[in-house]
């Protein structure tokens, strides 16, 4: 925590970065906590229009720090800017109850690792920075609503200055075909099923992550009428995710991936996935872009 602190306090360029980035992480994390709502804002229909109720922040947000969380972000930062630090080889383990913020204490070193890349190398630190990976599936998907609420604030934040680079934050879901599409036709025909009333949402989000619209199929009560999917729509080759209130800064589209041929050929900043999926390195070359790897297995990107 001491050597945090030092980097920190510094005078030179390096601490002078890290402590921007760490100012921003802490202004994301708490941007974050005022968007993080439990229950999804649904529209009504006036004059044949969806209207969504007026957007407030959570107002029980509080914005502190408990003392492991802080702690841990101290004695993690300094080997996450040093390459030569000693402690970098080392792994650090959050061990606390549930409910007792774990996640906070390592959406934060996200925060601040992706912040500091941005603000030290530029455009040549774009692509997957920071790996998440679980072992159930369920646990994944309900991490990655969380994680999404800070990546907006993150894409937020870098539309309002000018030293983040012009590529956006994202985020990524690699869980595989039972949950989510594999392919961009996969996409399209889980969309389509959708707007049918005949398959299952594979999108996973069902309210924005930034402002709590509510998204996916709705259905009104007494005549039956087609579902529509607010939030899906098709783009190019495959699907986007947007919010569905156009007062959102998020309405245009959100940067958040589901499909997995986006992820391998976008490369989010930020992807949480299952163990199983990393057994693909083997037998898919499109995988090792997630590394910097190109189809010829050499070292084609730094991050």
């Amino acid at each position: 925590m001491q050597t945090g602190l030092n980097l920190l306090t510094g005078v030179d360029e390096k601490s002078k970065l890290a402590r921007e980035a760490f100012r921003l992480a802490n202004m994301a994390m708490l941007t974050q906590q005022k968007h993080t709502f439990r229950e999804p804002r649904h529209s009504v229909v006036k004059a044949g229009k969806a209207v969504f109720p007026e957007f407030q922040l959570n107002s029980g947000a509080g914005g502190q720090w408990r003392a492991f969380q802080i702690g841990f972000l101290l004695m993690s930062i300094a080997s996450c800017v040093n390459r030569e630090d000693r402690f970098r080889e080392d792994v650090d383990l959050i061990w606390f109850p549930t409910g007792g913020g774990k996640t906070e204490a390592y959406l934060a070193l996200t925060a601040f690792t992706l912040f500091y890349d941005r603000l030290a190398k530029g455009e040549d630190c774009f692509g997957v920075q920071v790996l998440m990976r679980y072992t159930l599936r369920l646990l994944t998907t309900q991490q990655f609503t969380r994680a999404a609420t800070l990546i907006c604030a993150m894409e937020n934040l870098r539309q309002q200055r000018g030293d983040l680079g012009d590529q956006p934050y994202s985020i990524g879901l690699w869980v595989g075909g039972a949950n989510t599409p594999n392919t961009h036709l996969g996409a399209q025909d889980d969309l389509k099923r959708l707007q049918s009333g005949k398959g299952e949402n594979r999108f996973l989000l069902n309210k924005c992550p930034w402002c709590a619209a509510a998204m996916g199929p709705s259905q009104k009560k007494g005549k039956a009428r087609k579902q529509l999917t607010p939030g899906y729509k098709k783009s190019g080759d495959g699907i986007s995710l947007h919010c569905p209130d156009s007062k959102c800064d998020f309405s245009h589209q959100l940067p958040v991936m589901i499909v997995d041929e986006d992820i391998y050929q976008q490369r989010p900043s930020l992807l949480i996935g299952t163990v199983d999926k990393f057994a693909q390195l083997s037998w898919r070359s499109d995988v090792r872009r997630l590394f910097g790897i190109d189809q010829h297995g050499k070292r084609q990107f730094l991050r």
